[in-house]
């Protein structure tokens, strides 16, 4: 939204309830959901009447913590930002061989069956 808003910065993200009222979502917290949903199984979205769970891209570079496959896994299952996608594949693909867990086409095949098993067509795109 900052692009559109031409803020010099991301909009907070707001966690609004009936009981406290909107709360900013502190970064530990996106970063443990983040990290949970590059995690084997994820974690259980939820959808809306025709069992589409919305998405929107995420910004990796706010979250410097992933590690660049955790990021890859992030996009397959929710989608990033072009810019995180481009910084996360260029990170991967520069570490030393033995931190890279493979090469590059298994690596985008892994990304693209994760993303066509979670019904992520704009990532397997």
């Amino acid at each position: 939204l900052s692009r559109p808003l031409f803020c010099g910065s991301p909009l907070p993200l707001l966690r609004i309830t009936p009981e406290g009222g909107a709360c900013v979502v502190a970064h530990d917290e996106q970063l443990a959901l983040l990290s949970a949903a590059c995690a084997p199984g994820g974690l259980p979205w939820a959808c809306d009447a025709s069992g589409v769970a919305p998405r929107l891209p995420i910004d990796a570079s706010d979250f410097p913590e992933l590690q660049p496959q955790q990021r890859l896994a992030l996009h397959a299952s929710l989608g990033l930002t072009q810019a995180s996608l481009r910084a996360s594949l260029a990170e991967a693909l520069s570490r030393p061989a033995s931190d890279q867990p493979a090469a590059l086409a298994p690596l985008l095949a892994s990304c693209l069956v994760a993303a066509a098993s979670s019904g992520n067509v704009a990532s397997a795109r």
